[in-house]
């Protein structure tokens, strides 16, 4: 990565940073574009040039997700096959846990509302690497995107309860209790 390109993720990731920091001492909603750029010390253009909207702020979470992941990924290497699988939903849900109901809640909330969310791309390293590994696991008659949609669904549900009863339970334990019963369920070896 060139000066410029280094240059062009750190205001990026300043802007996003600033951004949520904002969003946990204020509401999401309360929040304007100048009160995120006043903080990031940047012009609106800059913010504009980083991000069509506010609401694709909560795209970049998940892409620094993925950039986090794949770092971990290479330092840990887990195992392929279910240890991999297990390894990227317990990332998830550790990230969840780590960020607190209220972001995750403002990240749920705000999906909703872009039109092709990054959450939701399968060229994701997120996606792909579940694709990957259920690959090499199944011998069920379910196709592996299915499955792994599946998995997906089950971990974003839990997640949504873990918000709505407001960090009741540990999101960790409880959403690979479920991961596991799935395994089993698709009978993954």
């Amino acid at each position: 990565m060139n000066k410029r390109e280094q240059q062009k993720e750190h205001t990026r990731r300043k802007i996003f940073n600033c951004a949520i920091r904002l969003f946990m001492e204020h509401s999401y909603d309360t929040v304007k574009i100048k009160d995120i750029t006043k903080a990031a010390q940047v012009s609106v253009g800059a913010f504009y040039y980083h991000f069509p909207s506010k609401e694709n702020l909560i795209d970049e979470g998940y892409r620094l997700f993925d950039e986090e992941l794949i770092l971990a990924f290479e330092r840990d290497r887990p195992a392929s096959g279910i240890d991999t699988i297990e390894y990227i939903i317990y990332s998830q849900l550790q990230d969840v846990k780590h960020k607190g109901v209220e972001i995750t809640a403002v990240f749920f909330k705000n999906q909703l509302g872009i039109i092709k969310p990054y959450l939701f791309d399968r060229e994701r390293f997120f996606y792909t690497k579940l694709c990957e590994n259920v690959d090499l696991v199944n011998q069920s008659e379910y196709p592996t995107d299915v499955i792994v949609d599946s998995f997906l669904r089950a971990t974003r549900g839990t997640i949504y309860d873990w918000c709505l009863h407001n960090n009741s339970y540990d999101v960790v334990a409880m959403g690979m209790s479920e991961l596991r019963i799935l395994i089993d369920h698709y009978r993954l070896i």
